[in-house]
């Protein structure tokens, strides 16, 4: 059995991803929790003995998260701090959780970012151009897991609508991108090898998502 450990797995997007990674008999998760209980997902919960949680803050020091994340197969980052900690968790705190998976030989780290995040030329689009900071900061943890890090790496994004079970990749202009669409993205490019060290610019479109990943 693979261990994947889930940082952000309560959130919106994490839930519906733990809720993929618990339908695989092969994955046994860990969700990263930075406060206390009434976050834990009694859902999931009560039927998966797969599911388990611990205190996880990346705030830490790089080693204690290091040592948190020793022995598992797989890390996904899809937690956010709704712009409160931009410098201290959206980049700081990533680029620790990044320097902690290559320490630990993980086989695959996959981040949640923001679409264009590697592309400022994007920046104003309608989607984008209110969030500077924010863009900033995908930019910045992006680059150095794409240019620097030494661990294989999958990067996909989000804006939300409902989900349509398809999806268009590589795309070149913004539009909208589901939260469902963007958990089974996340949870379907653990089996696709193709998708190794690939930033996946996606939204909704007309394309399964296995099929959309799989031709990439």
């Amino acid at each position: 059995m693979e261990k994947v450990f889930v940082v952000g797995g309560t959130g919106r997007v994490g839930t519906q991803l733990v809720a993929q990674l618990l339908s695989n008999q092969n994955f046994d998760v860990k969700i990263g929790l930075r406060s206390n209980s009434n976050q834990v997902n009694s859902s999931l919960s009560e039927h998966h003995a797969r599911l388990h949680y611990k205190f996880f803050d990346l705030l830490s020091e790089q080693s204690t998260i290091s040592k948190q994340i020793a022995g598992f197969d797989y890390v996904y980052f899809v937690a956010g701090s709704r712009g409160q900690q931009l410098i201290q968790v959206e980049i700081y705190g990533v680029l620790k959780l990044i320097a902690a998976a290559s320490e630990n030989d993980i086989k695959r780290i996959i981040v949640l970012s923001s679409i264009f995040s590697l592309e400022p030329d994007h920046w104003q689009d309608e989607t984008l151009k209110d969030i500077p900071d924010y863009n900033v900061a995908k930019f910045v943890t992006d680059y150095w897991l794409v240019h620097n890090a030494n661990v294989p790496y999958t990067i996909s994004h989000l804006i939300e609508t409902p989900a349509k079970g398809t999806i268009q990749v590589n795309v070149t202009e913004d539009g909208e991108n589901a939260i469902g669409d963007v958990a089974e993205t996340l949870y379907q490019v653990l089996f696709l090898p193709n998708t190794i060290n690939k930033v996946i610019k996606m939204h909704s479109g007309s394309t399964p998502i296995y099929r959309a990943l799989k031709e990439i």
